[in-house]
């Protein structure tokens, strides 16, 4: 089943990069966990449209996206306190092919 889900990115070379932040919120959002069941997605942004791969950064390349994204939206730094723990995970889509 195919969704549509408005989410807030920037990019990273050829890599679109998104936030599993859920506004802050103590559980990861909806999307997240059907990017993980079935990671091949289709992009329609400016400049960014096609088929992409999605995968969860992890340590350092992780680390230092989150830090970019805070800089991107600065409400990503309050959601640090509000997840209760919960690390927000960072997600990379890079070009299908």
């Amino acid at each position: 089943m195919q969704r549509t889900v408005p989410l807030v990115y920037f990019t990273d070379g050829d890599r679109v990069i998104l936030m599993a932040s859920n506004y802050g919120g103590t559980r990861h959002p909806a999307w997240y966990h059907n990017i993980k069941a079935t990671p091949e997605v289709t992009l329609y942004a400016a400049g960014c449209t096609g088929r992409f791969v999605a995968e969860e950064t992890t340590g350092a390349e992780r680390e230092r996206l989150w830090e970019l994204a805070k800089q991107h939206t600065r409400a990503y730094a309050q959601y640090e306190q509000t997840t209760q723990g919960r690390e927000v995970p960072v997600v990379a889509l890079s070009p299908a092919g």
